[in-house]
């Protein structure tokens, strides 16, 4: 329980910063993942051969704080606005997501949208910020962190993901600073580069709304598809209009070894 509510308030006040109306679900979604959790007592498998018994795992990941925590970030420079994905004719005369030409349906049904959020696909990288403001105690500066609804990452979190997925994301540099403009760190933004329909469509129990995307239907739940999964370490998942970033279980593993601070983990049932 106390993991659903730090996640929930994470959530909640972090990233409705950052998502434009409508996109409340996140929070939803968040309770939906944490309350996988819960249920199962926070215990995760002690081996291999115990998960090869019992369903297994996919895991999402979030900036886990202390219970008093004074840290935070703000971007200095950049403009996000500007950062998008590549490879799409979008409306050249409009940054408002809202505007005609900047949601564009793909033949899945999925939706492409004009915006910085993760849609697990690579983005322009030009207009990023360069620099982020640390505000907090020294300490408190974790491996994982988050920032407008992205994560930053040390050259720790980013080594592991590469020697799993050597080269398929994107880790671009940020630099932290003080509030007096000091540097502090090298950091990585981090934008996830793969999209995967991931959901066990028999499975999952949440609606899958005009055949495009779940929407959220209290104490119902979530099931990954491992079939469909199945190459991936890290992704993106476009039907469920959140942005969060899941993992394997294998890239699970390797990060829980690493012992990285500030690292949180939801944890969702596969077959």
């Amino acid at each position: 329980m106390d993991e659903l509510l730090r996640c929930s308030r994470m959530l909640g006040h972090r990233a409705a910063k950052f998502w434009r109306p409508g996109r409340r679900d996140i929070v939803m979604m968040c309770v939906a993942l944490a309350a996988t959790g819960a249920a199962s007592g926070g215990m995760l498998p002690a081996s291999k051969s115990e998960r090869t018994q019992e369903m297994q795992k996919v895991y999402t990941i979030y900036w886990k704080q202390p219970e008093e925590y004074t840290s935070d970030l703000r971007v200095l420079d950049g403009d996000f606005k500007q950062v998008y994905p590549t490879g799409f004719e979008f409306n050249p005369n409009s940054t408002d997501v809202a505007a005609v030409g900047n949601m564009l349906m793909q033949p899945d049904r999925t939706f492409v949208e004009r915006m910085w959020t993760y849609q697990g696909l690579p983005v322009d990288m030009t207009h990023a910020p360069t620099r982020v403001q640390y505000t907090g105690r020294l300490e408190e500066m974790a491996d994982v962190m988050r920032a407008s609804s992205w994560f930053v990452v040390s050259e720790r979190f980013r080594s592991v993901v590469e020697r799993l997925e050597p080269g398929k994301h994107q880790f671009q540099p940020v630099e932290l600073v003080d509030a007096e403009g000091n540097h502090l760190a090298h950091y990585f933004w981090l934008v996830p580069c793969a999209r995967v329909d991931g959901m066990d469509r028999e499975h999952t129990t949440h609606e899958f709304y005009k055949e495009r995307s779940w929407r959220q239907i209290p104490g119902k739940k979530y099931v990954v598809s491992l079939k469909q999964t199945a190459g991936h370490h890290l992704w993106i998942d476009p039907r469920t209009n959140f942005g969060t970033v899941f993992i394997s279980q294998e890239l699970h593993d390797a990060l829980e070894a690493a012992n990285l601070g500030g690292l949180g983990f939801g944890e969702l049932d596969a077959i």
